[in-house]
């Protein structure tokens, strides 16, 4: 729990030579920034999706080397979202640590026509190229593509868009 500040800092005092990870679950730059200043975590991972992006992910990392706690990435699904997640740390030499997608599911590896690699040391580098340097693969996401309608009392309220027919043959 993000907000368990008090058992944080319990379980940090008595692990001592094993440093405590949290802040997967934090919804705000207040709850990751409290886990280091009174949670004793040694290891703040972030998730920029649930924080609120990168801006606030950067905030929280800041934090963490003006604190002296290692700032760790936060991910498992695809490499757009991997990517995302390693943009707040990029810079920062010493955090080294980056969670990384091993095995992700089918969906995840088509959502783009590139991916994050791992090299010969088992390291990754943030893309070198605009925005997040993923580049999304509609033709891969095709297969996946749902028409959808809503309705509220036999009155339709949203009606999905036609997916565009250079992009596979879904309806």
């Amino acid at each position: 729990m993000p907000h368990a500040f008090v058992a944080h800092a319990a379980l940090a005092s008595r692990a001592r030579t094993v440093g405590i990870a949290g802040g997967e679950g934090a919804h705000t730059v207040h709850m990751a920034t409290n886990l280091i200043d009174y949670g004793g975590v040694r290891f703040i991972q972030v998730d920029s999706a649930r924080i609120g992006g990168i801006g606030p992910a950067k905030a929280v990392a800041d934090h963490a080397v003006r604190h002296g706690t290692t700032y760790v990435n936060h991910t498992f699904t695809s490499h757009l979202a991997l990517s995302a997640s390693m943009q707040p740390f990029a810079g920062l030499a010493e955090h080294r640590i980056c969670e990384y997608p091993v095995e992700p599911k089918a969906v995840a590896l088509a959502i783009s026509s590139n991916h994050i690699t791992l090299d010969a040391n088992g390291e990754v580098r943030a893309p070198d190229a605009p925005g997040l340097g993923i580049e999304v693969d509609l033709e891969g996401l095709a297969p996946y593509l749902r028409h959808v309608e809503i309705s509220i009392d036999h009155e339709r309220v949203y009606t999905s868009p036609e997916v565009p027919h250079t992009v596979g043959h879904v309806v």
